[in-house]
């Protein structure tokens, strides 16, 4: 095995004849030597094979090439070997010896990183797995690995392989922030943030984002850039906000491209720039962000950045629509509204009613609004009441404000002041916060 001036390995010799043989039934692999660096060898070649990387793509040559070094007992190897038999590609289907070869990597490997991976594809293969995967996070973990502590943090945050406990969590992201993971700070930040685990500290979870952000965590750059825009922990600072957004979308952080954009719309910290924004928007929604085709879809409802489309526009609504529920409502306001479409409030009615079955709590408030107006369905005060105090119930503030009123005047419920003035107290509390109750 010998390693190119681009740090890649490549294999000398017979083993090397596979990148050259057109005939995968011909070719046969060599008897391969046991060594721990042959077996690497071999692994990175079949690797290129797998990816089709400087050498036809052959997943055959690749799994006869790995199969060859199956006994070094080399993780990595077994591991790709394991994936291929499970997957049936270059071998026929065999998920039993898929099993037995995830087993004997995680017998033999007692490198961190090689045990890290092996509990990750475990992990993916359900609960089944889950449990030694997490017991081979922990092994990783207390041979001092910052990216195990890391996993075992996790386990223990959504309960894969251990008994779900966040307490616990917490005291594994702070081992692998005092190990040095970046990434553990960022997520312990969080923990903060919404007091998973902790008690709930605004302050110190931006102190720990900035720490992450300023190490160039591109997760922490958005969240902290969403601290700025909400007042959570710092002072309210729109054009921080901006500028941490625009840094996290030049890395290629797709929410975070939809954020700067959403600033440049709406000149909030930076220079109002519609052209700009409607590219931002569309650029986010090119790297996955469903939302991001909301606000793309409106830029052609109403011509901003962009020449006036409304069909157009109204496909990139449906479009998000059909990727997640939770743009129903969005949707739905505009045909409320007829804004850049015909105004229809009874379809509104029932796009609202489908997002109310998948529980949006905002979906309930805006339904539970048209109920008490009869608008697009029957009056029904009654209904509205329960769907607003719905939306309250799963902290949705703007429903306390609806809700004062219904109470104020006796609309669908019996009048009670002295609730409606605490409903009213809620309101104003979750505005001076600047955050949902």
């Amino acid at each position: 095995v010998v390693r190119d001036e681009w740090g890649d390995c490549h294999c000398t010799g017979a083993v090397s004849m596979i990148a050259r043989s057109g005939d995968s039934d011909v070719w046969r692999p060599p008897i391969a030597n046991t060594a721990h660096g042959d077996a690497r060898g071999a692994l990175a070649l079949a690797v290129r094979l797998l990816n089709g990387d400087h050498a036809r793509k052959d997943d055959a040559k690749a799994a006869a090439l790995l199969k060859s070094v199956e006994e070094s007992g080399d993780a990595a190897a077994l591991l790709k070997l394991a994936l291929l038999y499970e997957k049936g590609e270059g071998v026929q289907k065999d998920v039993l010896h898929a099993a037995a070869l995830f087993q004997k990597a995680a017998t033999d490997t007692g490198d961190t990183t090689g045990v890290c991976t092996l509990g990750s594809c475990l992990a993916d293969r359900g609960e089944t797995y889950s449990t030694r995967a997490a017991s081979l996070y922990q092994k990783a973990a207390d041979g001092g690995s910052a990216g195990a502590m890391l996993l075992v943090a996790c386990c223990f945050l959504d309960g894969i392989g251990v008994v779900q406990d966040e307490t616990n969590a917490v005291a594994w992201f702070q081992k692998a922030v005092d190990a040095g993971s970046i990434t553990a700070m960022c997520l312990l930040g969080k923990c903060f943030q919404y007091g998973c685990g902790v008690r709930k500290d605004a302050a110190r979870a931006a102190a720990l984002l900035r720490r992450a952000a300023d190490a160039g965590n591109v997760g922490a750059l958005y969240d902290l850039g969403q601290c700025f825009a909400r007042g959570e922990g710092v002072a309210r600072d729109d054009t921080e906000a901006a500028q941490l957004f625009r840094r996290a979308a030049d890395a290629g952080h797709a929410v975070a491209t939809r954020c700067y954009g959403s600033c440049v719309y709406s000149h909030k910290g930076v220079a109002q720039d519609p052209v700009t924004a409607a590219h931002l928007f569309q650029k986010a929604a090119r790297m996955g962000d469903v939302h991001a085709l909301w606000y793309l879809g409106r830029c052609f409802l109403f011509g901003g950045g962009v020449d006036r489309d409304a069909v157009r526009g109204l496909q990139l609504l449906q479009q998000a629509v059909d990727l997640d529920v939770a743009a129903i409502p969005n949707l739905a306001s505009c045909f409320r509204r007829g804004a850049g479409v015909p105004r229809d409030p009874a379809h509104s009615a029932e796009l609202l009613s489908e997002a109310v079955d998948a529980g949006l709590p905002n979906a309930m408030c805006d339904l539970g609004w048209m109920l008490l107006r009869g608008e697009g369905l029957p009056q029904d005060r009654a209904r509205a009441v329960a769907l607003l105090q719905r939306a309250l119930d799963a902290s949705f503030a703007n429903a306390a404000y609806l809700l004062a009123e219904c109470f104020a005047t006796g609309c669908g419920t019996p009048k009670d002041h002295r609730h409606a003035w605490r409903l009213r107290m809620l309101m104003c509390h979750s505005h001076t916060n600047g955050l949902n109750i």
